[in-house]
């Protein structure tokens, strides 16, 4: 951490609703390469709004959350999660519900790799 970093840091313990710190902590970010995390602060700062997304990688669609009967739906656009413990939340029982489908698949592939080293 860097003496600029921990001045940033001190002005926002100090005083967490200086918008004004925290756009320039944002901005200091996006200059050091951490976009992600300037993002998050100039969400806090509310000067833009951070949505968090799922996507597939396989074909690249982006979840569209929970559907009725616990289908899941994948689109291009996607349903766009406000917080974070939100998309968390969803991920959580997404596991849940689809784990024995998701071992199926994992043991699947295993021993698909195990024949084709053989």
């Amino acid at each position: 951490m860097t003496a600029d970093e921990r001045g940033f840091l001190a002005t926002l313990d100090t005083n967490p609703n200086d918008h004004t710190a925290r756009a320039a902590y944002a901005d200091w970010l996006d200059e050091q390469g951490r976009r992600y995390e300037a993002a998050l602060e100039r969400g806090r700062a509310g000067l833009s709004e951070v949505y968090f997304k799922i996507r597939r990688k396989s074909d690249g669609l982006f979840s569209e959350g929970a559907e009725p009967r616990g289908v899941k739906k994948w689109s291009a656009l996607g349903k766009m999660w406000p917080k974070l413990h939100v998309l968390q939340a969803h991920l959580i029982s997404y596991v849940k519900h689809h784990r024995p489908a998701l071992r199926r698949d994992r043991c699947a592939v295993q021993r698909r790799h195990a024949l084709e080293r053989h």
